[in-house]
């Protein structure tokens, strides 16, 4: 959410004819409410997906579709090591793709994370199997393990996966960021 007063502020601002750019971690559904409360006469370009996603979104009343400007998804590789550390701990991912978020709970536990992760982002989530259908629609822009305890997702990563092999995000209470 962005209070009023810096919705005013990023106003003037465009109006004087400084660019405005919007970076977030947070996927491209999620950005839309802000974008659309900014109300922007002209385009908005936005990094979204902790940097895996640059968007452009159009000025507010056009017909214009949302473009993207670039994609970098998460390798193939780094899939397979969240997915397994995940499953050798009993966590859940869930798997960002495109606009959709992809969870493959096998507990009523992961269903009350996933339950707690909506109640905190407003993101709705698609529940499978597995997460085969999920990567058969290809990689995603970020994956996001929920467990009871960030630090020790963190501390799991950090001791399973190679040096520098991808970034790993510390969450607010229940997940870190892939």
């Amino acid at each position: 959410k962005i209070s009023q007063a810096t919705v005013v502020a990023l106003r003037q601002l465009s109006s004087d004819g400084l660019l405005i750019l919007f970076a977030t971690g947070r996927s491209r559904p999620a950005v839309d409410h802000i974008v659309k409360q900014l109300g922007l006469a002209v385009p908005l370009p936005a990094i979204c997906y902790n940097g895996s996603n640059g968007v452009f979104f159009p000025p507010t009343g056009s017909e214009e579709a949302i473009a993207d400007l670039f994609t970098d998804p998460v390798p193939n590789n780094c899939v397979d090591l969240v997915l397994k550390l995940a499953k050798d701990f009993g966590w859940v991912v869930q798997y960002y793709i495109g606009e959709e978020i992809y969870a493959a709970c096998e507990t009523e536990l992961h269903f009350e994370h996933c339950r707690r992760y909506a109640n905190l982002t407003s993101a709705k989530q698609i529940f499978v199997a597995d997460y085969a259908d999920a990567r058969s629609r290809g990689l995603p822009y970020k994956l996001l393990i929920l467990g009871p305890d960030p630090d020790e997702i963190v501390a799991a990563a950090e001791r399973d996966f190679p040096p520098g092999v991808m970034h790993i995000i510390r969450g607010d209470g229940f997940f870190a960021e892939f």
